[in-house]
């Protein structure tokens, strides 16, 4: 069994969708279910959704999370909601250790138009999980076809192990 305090790299994955679910609510989750991998040597790993990972930016903002954080992002920042754009520029100005990774990968395709296919944002879980030695997700129960739930899977093939919470009906 693996021990909280050997894992230096948390790969945190969530849905999008967080209707009904209070922030305090998701703020006590995260201190049950990342607050044992907080350490100084903790490399979290996250990408630039709106949901969960948005919420893990004011997470980290808001609490004494400590270690090196690293957003992966499937396209440019600029292409975030400004949401995230907002809480990620607060997250790495109260943060000593954070970076960004623009994977750049193309929003178009010519069969779909824009902003259509799932490849992009499962380079970046990849990219996250490659890096990880966890990870922790927070799929939508009734999203089984989700990139959480395709990270989830990405990092139960490599024989990671996984912290799993759904949330949402």
């Amino acid at each position: 069994m693996i021990s909280p305090h050997d894992v230096t790299g948390v790969t945190v994955t969530g849905s999008d969708d967080m209707y009904g679910i209070h922030p305090h609510d998701l703020d006590a989750i995260f201190r049950r279910t990342l607050q044992p991998f907080n350490s100084s040597l903790t490399r979290w790993m996250i990408g630039g959704g709106y949901g969960v990972d948005l919420h893990f930016l004011h997470w980290i903002t808001n609490h004494q999370t400590m270690g090196y954080v690293h957003m992966v992002v499937p396209h440019k920042v600029k292409d975030l909601v400004p949401d995230v754009q907002r809480a990620m520029d607060l997250a790495a100005r109260s943060h000593d250790d954070f970076d960004v990774t623009e994977l750049d990968l193309d929003l178009y395709s010519p069969e779909k138009g824009y902003a259509s296919r799932p490849e992009p944002e499962f380079a970046a879980a990849r990219e996250m999980v490659n890096h990880s030695q966890i990870v922790v997700g927070f799929p939508h129960e009734s999203k089984p076809a989700s990139i959480t739930n395709f990270t989830l899977s990405y990092a139960a093939s490599l024989g990671l192990p996984r912290v799993i919470w759904p949330v949402g009906k």
